[in-house]
């Protein structure tokens, strides 16, 4: 992840992720992506903005990681379904707060 806006967005996930959403604070966001309060606020205008985005990446990049798992099994759909899965659980546990931030979070 290289722009600053991924950064944040990913940065919120982990913060969320590791304290949890009403916990969770812009300057858990911010520090976590390694960046200031201003590219911050040049991109979101408060924390449920960069939240709500944030949820729509983790879900995008959860989805990638399913595709390219699925896309590696054989070409039955129990085989690409199972690839999906095991492709979603490695995901999960390579980024737990992640998942934490998008799964569980999300109902805050």
């Amino acid at each position: 992840m290289t722009g600053k806006r991924e950064r944040i967005l990913e940065g919120m996930l982990e913060a969320v992720g590791a304290r949890g959403y009403e916990q969770a604070t812009v300057q858990d966001a911010i520090e976590a992506a390694g960046l200031y309060r201003q590219a911050f606020y040049d991109n979101f205008s408060d924390k449920e903005d960069c939240y709500l985005q944030a949820l729509e990446a983790g879900v995008i990049w959860a989805e990638s990681v399913m595709r390219a798992t699925a896309a590696e099994e054989e070409p039955t759909w129990r085989g690409r379904m199972r690839g999906s899965l095991r492709g979603l659980l490695e995901f999960l546990d390579n980024r737990p707060r992640m998942g934490r931030a998008v799964l569980v979070e999300v109902h805050a």
